[in-house]
């Protein structure tokens, strides 16, 4: 018997066979890191969905408010209680 099994390997073929693993073991991480991003960027830049917000004191509805992303970026808060517009700020 010549060796053992690695005897026909380069430092090259084990540098890569190295790298192979680290990125097997990296890949969770990569993939969580990367989906985290996307949803914090879609929901930052993209996203178009109006936002209600209801506030209670024991139980009874004091206040509403609707959260409006305009086409242009600026955001407006909606009063639903009285039906007044004011002028949000990012």
């Amino acid at each position: 018997m010549e060796g053992g099994p690695l005897s026909n390997w380069s430092q090259q073929d084990i540098a890569l066979g190295l790298i192979y693993v680290f990125m097997m073991l990296l890949a969770p991480g990569a993939f969580r890191l990367g989906r985290l991003s996307m949803r914090y960027f879609y929901h930052r830049y993209l996203s178009s969905e109006d936002i209600y917000v209801t506030y209670q004191n024991k139980g009874t509805v004091t206040n509403r408010y609707k959260i409006q992303r305009r086409k242009n970026g600026s955001i407006v808060e909606i009063d639903l209680t009285t039906g007044q517009r004011r002028a949000g700020h990012e």
